[in-house]
């Protein structure tokens, strides 16, 4: 429409249920809540907005160089823990790992699962490789800005360490 209004007052995790009440035309859900919600015949899933944003982070971790430099280790094996994650997940059907994932998503129905993979797996939401990109930082950046969270840009190459990656 030419009368567009973006409703930024809205907490994020009570946007779903602002729309149920009524409160705006279209809202954003993450998987599998948008599923579920389409399910209940309560709305439609429209379209993923995530390929029109481009790749943006929304999983990054964060130490301290303190906290690296004393447990190296501990960070090599958790990055390699991560890495067979996606690696899992890269390799293997929706439904494969739907199963896999399940016990973390109480309550949710199988197949609600299988459709949510499927459909982060087809506009490609899943990342396959965990360096953190120049362009994919600047965009994480820009997010936070907007959301008056951060003021002030960080530098990639004094915060984004790549060494533990191997």
């Amino acid at each position: 429409g030419t009368d567009v209004v973006i409703n930024y007052d809205i907490q994020y995790d009570l946007i779903t249920a602002a729309f149920e009440g009524g409160i705006g035309d279209y809202c954003t859900m993450f998987e599998p809540a948008a599923t579920v919600f389409q399910n209940a015949g309560k709305g439609y899933i429209k379209e993923a907005v995530g390929p029109q944003c481009g790749e943006i982070p929304y999983t990054a971790f964060c130490a301290t160089k303190g906290y690296l430099k004393a447990n190296e280790n501990k960070v090599k094996a958790f990055l390699r823990a991560l890495q067979k994650g996606v690696d899992y997940v890269r390799d293997n059907t929706p439904e494969k790992v739907a199963q896999a994932v399940a016990p973390s998503f109480v309550g949710v129905d199988y197949e609600v699962l299988v459709s949510a993979i499927r459909n982060y797996k087809n506009i490609g939401a899943y990342v396959t490789d965990m360096h953190l990109s120049k362009e994919s930082f600047e965009r994480l950046q820009d997010v936070i800005i907007e959301a008056g969270i951060m003021t002030k840009r960080a530098t990639y190459s004094d915060v984004v360490n790549h060494g533990y990656l191997g």
